[in-house]
């Protein structure tokens, strides 16, 4: 087993970039599908328009709690990259 470990710290902020950039594209891509459908629905009225309203509101809520975590995690990998490249100046800075 190797204990060697290689960080690469320009890939991690990449990452980290992507993963953000993926976030919001998740989120722009759920509101053009609900003007999509708002457009569909405008007829509709009563129960069905509130059945879609209940639906809608339940399914946003945790579209929201899950894109969170997600750009979390892209927010953790930056926190990451940041913490092994201080780390990684400060042995540098032992060796020298």
């Amino acid at each position: 087993m190797s204990t060697h470990m290689a960080v690469n710290f320009g890939q991690m902020s990449q990452g980290s970039a992507i993963i953000a950039q993926h976030s919001n594209s998740i989120m722009d891509c759920l509101e053009r599908l609900n003007a999509q459908i708002r457009g569909a629905i405008v007829g509709w009225d009563g129960q069905a328009q509130a059945a879609y309203e209940a639906s809608y509101g339940r399914w946003r809520s945790v579209a929201n709690e899950l894109n969170a975590i997600y750009a979390g995690m892209g927010k953790q990998v930056q926190v990451s990259a940041d913490a092994y490249l201080a780390a990684d100046r400060a042995a540098a800075l032992l060796l020298s």
